[in-house]
């Protein structure tokens, strides 16, 4: 009986043994494979670069650019199926051009913005289905304006085309306008420059010529 129960002690203790030196075995590092070295070695992905082009990087409370001393860059396009030019400020200046074609009812449009549309202007072409007759009319229509506004430059231009400038007494909105008749079409389209803010226009005295200079630049085929 002792000797059976020696017997048993010392298979337990073998037993005890092998479970120990399975466990140290489990416990030391394992040596790196290929992939795991790849995978230490590769460096960790750089932070995406800023897209200034989003307008992330703006001050919303400031225009995007110097206006008045943007260059401008003559662009073709078409509205409505006629064709037309204008200069404008480079692409990388305004955010991407919209366009809206009619629908039979009310006409398209072509616009382009600022990178800013609480601080900037617009510039929207398109057809006028009811352009005034004279500049006696375009002063008349000043008058309908929502808001008291005076006429800063009321002209007849070349190839009967006629422009119209005027601010809101306020001086929180300046709008330029040009209209001009399609040899093509006989139709009249019209190029709409403008800006709003919530208080005095910033630097609107070398704005407003800057802005009459681009609608002044608009041709029609």
């Amino acid at each position: 009986m002792q000797r059976h129960l020696r017997i048993v002690r010392f298979q337990v203790v073998i037993l005890a043994l092998a479970v120990a030196s399975v466990a140290a075995c489990d416990s030391q590092p394992k040596p790196a494979n290929d992939n795991d070295k790849a995978a230490a070695a590769k460096p960790e992905a750089a932070p995406p670069a800023e897209d200034k082009a989003s307008g992330d990087d703006l001050d919303p409370s400031k225009p995007s650019s110097d206006w008045p001393t943007v260059a401008l860059t003559k662009v073709e396009d078409e509205v409505d199926g006629i064709a037309f030019s204008i200069e404008l400020p480079p692409a990388e200046l305004l955010l991407p051009r919209e366009v809206k074609k009619s629908d039979g009812t009310f006409p398209g449009y072509v616009t382009w913005n600022g990178r800013n549309p609480l601080m900037d202007p617009s510039f929207t072409v398109q057809i006028d289905s009811f352009p005034p007759a004279d500049l006696e009319a375009l002063a008349r229509k000043i008058k309908t304006h929502p808001q008291p506004a005076e006429i800063t430059r009321q002209e007849q231009l070349e190839d009967g085309g006629m422009l119209l400038s005027f601010i809101e007494t306020s001086k929180q909105f300046v709008s330029v306008r040009v209209w001009r008749t399609s040899a093509t079409t006989q139709k009249v389209v019209r190029v709409t420059l403008q800006v709003r803010d919530v208080g005095p226009i910033p630097n609107l005295d070398a704005l407003r010529p800057w802005m009459e200079q681009v609608a002044s630049s608009f041709t029609v085929e």
